[in-house]
């Protein structure tokens, strides 16, 4: 195949070779997005699962005063709401991970490579020997014709140019831009880090393009070439002394160096694999001799031949060079079909389409860091028709509507309208049942795009009624339902997700009272959720085990927050168990016994860690707010740490934040002062008096409820690559451990930064010992390529495995059918008149030997904006016995399991 890289705006050109000499352009969701100024690509094999994978260079700069002074005047991200296959361009290098399926995960921020400096040429080495291919770039340039005053100058002055003497004239005038080339020590986990002086190669400045590697002293390793411009070459001798395997392949015909025969090597200190390419290191070709890190054992080479044929040598010896030619290899041995996908993508039985309305989400406050128009939507699974089967209600965009897909019988939906032409955003949604025993469904309205006047509604519907109520006097996100107060009815909390034009300020969030099939605000609670954050997410879920529902909330720029219910009253218990200080920017929460001990743990999605936000523990990022130019407009700043000035510099460029705060511009004057100074020189006294708050965790995670408090666990790197947003818990293969899955991505993001795309949807197999694995795509069946926002669980064909509802943000909504995981037994309980669907009541398997599974709670509102069905699938791992019941009201109740029978309805009473 042939990847093309191409300078500033012309895209990447990739071709898929179709094996008989012609190629077809590679599928645009194959590779999400790429490098702007892309100047030389190379491959390998970063995990060692096989695959390859490969590395584009750019030219940002890893110093902030240039990464200030070459960003410029950048103009506003064009609105591209639900456009899933373009495939926009960054100004940084691209790592791509082959994810086994012919798509790459983009995850250089996550590996920290994505800066290098104005950079030419790169190469996959091994330079350690410690079977990892470390990266080695050339860097430099005669003028930095990116240096944003210079251009400004040039600009202001072209008009005058009469000849192209005062053209080079002023190009002489740029500043020079000689720099130190760069290495990357592969750290093995995916992640790399800078090598001071490049391992010999950066030890000067100097302006570097092409470089070969070869053995030029037939030690066994590859030394280095690299031609510098207006000076003498670079040479550059190999000295490591670490054991090495050297081969060179000699293939056949009009192949003699072997180009496309790919090597993989065991017995050394990793299982080592490489392909023989030509080309890619910027105008540079080097010796095809391919050099591995070797142990002390024999070790073995496996060579698969560009003709498909496989030799294979074994006792090879550390510290030799072998030759290996090609003759009658045996034949590749039959390719075995991977396993069937868990699900299958039968959206078609919906055909539907989120709509979102474009929103200038900047013209109230312009250093916002993300759009907060394009949150939604939420989805809800509920049986509102009664026939015994889940039906669907997705919540809509401004100037769109509140779908309903009614079930028929687990074979096709039809599609009504709730509600038409919606006047604002429809953000969460949920079951509702009135005092009359009424079902319907209660939606959450969001003020964002309003006036500053309008509040957010809460809307209930059902086939008797239509009811709204003002809630909020800010933007409403979550909503749960509970019964917080023991009184057998379900009490709801709306969260608080943003005060319009106000960002980051605190909001506040409400607690309604259900009295009579009322909902009253709780004056009890109300100093509980006064200015209590940006709520993002909500679940309740009786953390404690005491038998009534506490309430857990995922704030951003806060920690996942615990209120420990006591007989209906609130308090903050966060610090006192352990997650005070994981502060995040948490977007969705879900709990589930991960462990199988009976407590519930705790799920939470996060921004994710592939992003151009770094911070330490010791120094995390920063957002101050207040209005610093007196001109009634709250501003924003976020900061970060850098290392070299030893002090908080601002995130935000020169041009973005001087037309925003204007006293700026007219104090530092140019991008070079405004690079050169701290957050502090640049604010002075103003900033010591300016409110902040802080982040200093964006992994996504899982806590692992431990009686007394909460031992944290990252999740999977799969997790982290890309902003996850709903977390869903739910045995997925029928094993009879909980799993969770991820709606991932974000792309509303501000022009500075780029928009998270390296998930799919992300499904995370639990063992039951609180230990999880991440299941690819191609093995899981959810592929979403867009905004994926809320997302929800059902049994909609009534089968016994669970089926999967996904939304993106302005694109299709999918729908994914259990078809391979084995079945389990589907549990329905009926509660009361004022609880029909028993929320709050949690359900257990007993095992016949004596073991149980995990606890699984029913709850209304929970994740990020979504209702899961009522209807329980219970994966069953061995022989069970029985089936343990806590209801709502904190009674029990133990009933055998009979037989195999699929379906089992216990009423409580």
């Amino acid at each position: 195949d042939i990847y093309i890289c191409n300078d500033f705006e012309s895209p990447d050109r990739v071709w898929i070779n179709n094996g008989d000499g012609t190629f077809h352009a590679m599928n645009k969701l194959a590779i999400r997005h790429t490098s702007n100024s892309s100047m030389a690509v190379d491959f390998s094999d970063l995990n060692h699962d096989g695959n390859q994978d490969f590395f584009v260079t750019d030219m940002m700069s890893q110093s902030h005063i240039l990464k200030k002074t070459q960003m410029g005047t950048m103009a506003p991200t064009p609105l591209s709401i639900g456009e899933i296959d373009n495939r926009p361009q960054y100004m940084h290098n691209t790592l791509f991970l082959n994810r086994g399926d012919h798509t790459f995960s983009e995850i250089s921020q996550f590996s920290q490579a994505q800066a290098s400096e104005w950079s030419w040429a790169s190469m996959f080495m091994d330079v350690d020997l410690d079977g990892y291919e470390d990266i080695l770039i050339t860097t430099g340039h005669m003028y930095d014709v990116q240096d944003s005053d210079s251009n400004q100058k040039q600009k202001a002055a072209l008009p005058t140019v009469t000849s192209f003497d005062e053209y080079k004239r002023m190009l002489f005038e740029y500043p020079t831009l000689e720099l130190k080339n760069i290495a990357f020590r592969n750290k093995g986990n995916l992640k790399f880090e800078t090598v001071l002086d490049g391992w010999g190669l950066g030890t000067e400045k100097d302006i570097s393009h092409g470089m070969a590697s070869a053995d030029l002293d037939n030690d066994g390793d590859l030394d280095i070439v690299i031609n510098r411009l207006n000076q003498t070459l670079g040479l550059y001798q190999n000295n490591s002394a670490k054991p090495r395997l050297a081969i060179r392949l000699v293939g056949i015909k009009k192949n003699t160096q072997a180009i496309g025969a790919k090597i993989v090597i065991k017995g050394g200190p990793e299982i080592q694999s490489r392909e023989v390419i030509a080309g890619g290191r910027y105008l540079s070709g080097g010796d095809p001799l391919q050099v591995f890190a070797a142990g002390e054992q024999f070790m073995s080479a496996e060579i698969r031949w560009r003709d498909g044929t496989i030799t294979t040598v074994d006792s090879l010896k550390s510290n030799y060079l072998y030759t290996i030619r090609q003759l009658n290899g045996a034949q590749p041995e039959t390719i075995i079909k991977s396993a069937d996908p868990i699900f299958q993508d039968v959206s078609h039985l919906l055909d539907h389409t989120h709509h979102e309305d474009p929103f200038d989400d900047f013209g109230n406050q312009s250093l916002l860091p993300n759009r907060f128009s394009q949150l939604g939507p939420g989805i809800m699974w509920m049986d509102a028709d009664q026939d015994g089967d889940e039906d669907i209600f997705i919540s809509g965009g401004r100037g769109g509507s509140i779908d309903h897909f009614e079930n028929t019988d687990g074979h096709s939906f039809i599609p009504f309208s709730v509600v038409k032409n919606l006047e604002q955003d429809a953000t969460s949604i949920l079951s509702h049942v009135d005092s009359d025993g009424n079902q319907g469904i209660m939606v959450a309205t969001a003020n964002f795009e309003s006036s500053s006047d309008d509040m957010s509604v809460i809307a209930t519907y059902s086939k008797k009624a239509q009811n709204t109520f003002n809630s909020l006097n800010h933007m409403a996100g979550p909503m749960s339902q509970a019964d917080v107060d023991g009184d057998g009815d379900l009490d709801v909390f709306i969260g608080g997700r943003v005060i319009p034009s106000q960002y980051p300020k605190p909001a506040s969030s409400t607690l309604y009272i259900n009295q009579d099939g009322k909902l009253k605000p709780d004056g009890n609670n109300s100093f509980v959720f006064l200015d209590i954050g940006l709520v993002s997410g909500s679940v309740f879920s009786d953390i404690d085990n005491d038998g009534d529902p506490d309430l857990i909330l995922a704030l951003e720029w806060g920690p996942i927050t615990i209120l420990q219910n006591n007989k209906g009253q609130f308090k903050d218990v966060t610090a006192s168990l352990g997650l005070s200080n994981f502060k995040g920017w948490w977007n969705g929460v879900a709990t589930g016994d991960f462990n199988e001990d009976g407590l519930l743990d705790i799920v939470a999605t996060n921004w994710g860690v592939n992003t151009k936000y770094h911070f330490s523990s010791d120094h995390p990022l920063r957002v101050y707010f207040d209005d610093f130019d007196n001109n009634n407009v709250l501003d924003i700043v976020e900061a970060h740490y850098d290392s070299q000035f030893q002090d908080l510099v601002p995130e935000r460029g020169f041009s973005c934040i001087s037309n925003a705060i204007p006293f700026i511009r007219e104090e530092k004057g140019t991008f070079l002062n405004y690079a050169q100074s701290s957050l502090g020189e640049i604010f002075g006294s103003s900033l010591t008096s300016a409110p902040y708050l802080e982040a200093n965790t964006l992994e996504s995670m899982v806590f692992i409820n431990n009686g007394n408090g909460f031992d944290p666990m990252v999740l999977p790197f799969e997790a982290q690559i890309t902003t996850a947003m709903h977390a869903g818990v739910a045995d997925i293969n029928g094993d009879g451990h909980e799993d969770i899955f991820l709606s991932q991505n974000f792309f509303a993001v501000q022009k500075e930064t780029d928009r998270n795309d390296s998930g799919r949807g992300l499904v995370i197999l639990g063992d039951g010992k609180g230990n999880f694995t991440s299941l690819p795509g191609h093995l899981s069946g959810i592929t979403v390529y867009g905004e994926q926002r809320g997302a929800a669980f059902a049994d909609f064909n009534m089968d016994g495995r669970i089926d999967l509802l996904v939304t993106q943000n302005g694109a299709q909504t999918k729908l994914f059918q259990n078809t391979n995981s084995k079945p389990g037994l589907r549990v329905k309980l009926r509660g009361t008149k004022n609880n029909p669907w028993a929320f709050g009541a949690k359900i257990q398997i007993s095992y016949k030997d004596g073991s149980m599974g995990p606890v699984r709670e029913i709850q209304s509102g929970s994740g990020y904006w979504s209702q899961n069905s009522p209807v329980q699938i219970l994966g069953i791992k061995g022989d069970a016995a029985h089936l343990n019941i806590q209801w709502p009201d904190g009674s029990k109740t133990t009933e055998s399991i009979q037989g195999k029978k699929l379906t089992v309805t216990y009423n409580n009473n």
